[in-house]
């Protein structure tokens, strides 16, 4: 599935797997933490931003 945009992806009639299905719970959390906290920042909030990435 190399090199595919994400429109064909789509459209493939199989599911799709991200591929991250076996990365262990602890870093999925902390991953999904992390992006909660991004998302809530306002974007004037630079240097917060550049220390949650």
């Amino acid at each position: 599935m190399a090199n595919k945009n994400p429109l064909e992806i789509i459209k493939r009639p199989v599911a799709y797997a991200s591929g991250y299905e076996n990365i262990p719970t602890k870093a999925q959390d902390r991953a999904k933490q992390l992006c909660w906290e991004y998302n809530r920042t306002a974007p004037n909030e630079k240097n917060r931003r550049r220390a949650i990435l």
